[in-house]
């Protein structure tokens, strides 16, 4: 029952070490003492989330669409309950709203295609502009050219995009933020949780135009490495 499920609400026994053996999203409460020092362990290194947390989380349609959106390949190469937890749980900019990623949609297409304008493209490694049918074309093409796109949510609204390409044996990322949302540290704290909750099977590597220093600086500060990053022209 705990593989085939999505979500678990368990009691703070050894149950719990079952469910995270199975990367399961988990709501507890200890019911004794025994149970205690399992829950506290767990809760304080963010392994499971306190049953309180029930009432402010809604399971509704919107959920069981984002999670049904998880092409099942992807966990050869990455941890999605990871996501999960963090549209259960959103981290902060620096304004203290809510960020978090959510699957590509289709619904969202034109609102990656204003951001492919010049002047966001100016630091990319590939400046080559392109129309908006080639746009949507690339984005029906992603899984079969193993590329996957989640988008980042600012309390609810659209503010931009990570994305993961898989190439010789690395994956590949790349993450942009509307200018609306810029210097609010969104785009470092995205990387930064992926980093610390092991969110990726295969090494982390990104190529960055070296003239765009800010974008380097924020993947380093996340945990970036000088081996998990080539500069380029």
């Amino acid at each position: 029952e705990i593989k085939n499920s999505d979500i678990c609400i368990l009691s703070s026994g050894i149950i719990l070490y079952e469910a995270l053996s199975y990367k399961k999203i988990i709501f507890s409460k200890p019911i004794s003492k025994n149970q205690l020092p399992h829950y506290k362990y767990l809760l304080k290194n963010k392994f499971i989330f306190p049953i309180k947390d029930l009432r402010r989380f809604s399971f509704n349609k919107k959920l069981t669409n984002q999670l049904n959106n998880f092409n099942n390949e992807q966990e050869i190469y990455y941890d999605n309950s990871k996501i999960v937890q963090l549209m259960i749980n959103p981290i902060k900019d620096t304004s203290n709203k809510d960020i978090y990623l959510e699957p590509y949609n289709k619904k969202y297409n034109y609102d990656l295609y204003k951001m492919q304008t010049s002047a966001y493209r100016k630091f990319y490694i590939n400046k080559n502009s392109f129309n908006y049918s080639n746009h949507k074309k690339y984005l029906g093409q992603m899984s079969k050219n193993k590329i996957t796109l989640y988008i980042i949510k600012r309390n609810e609204s659209f503010s931009g995009y990570i994305k993961f390409e898989i190439k010789r044996n690395k994956i590949h990322v790349s993450i942009a933020v509307k200018k609306i949302f810029q210097r609010k540290k969104i785009a470092f704290k995205i990387l930064e949780y992926l980093m610390k909750n092991s969110f990726f099977k295969l090494m982390p590597f990104a190529e960055i135009n070296k003239k765009n220093l800010a974008s380097f600086k924020t993947f380093k500060k996340a945990g970036f490495k000088n081996k998990n990053i080539k500069t380029l022209l």
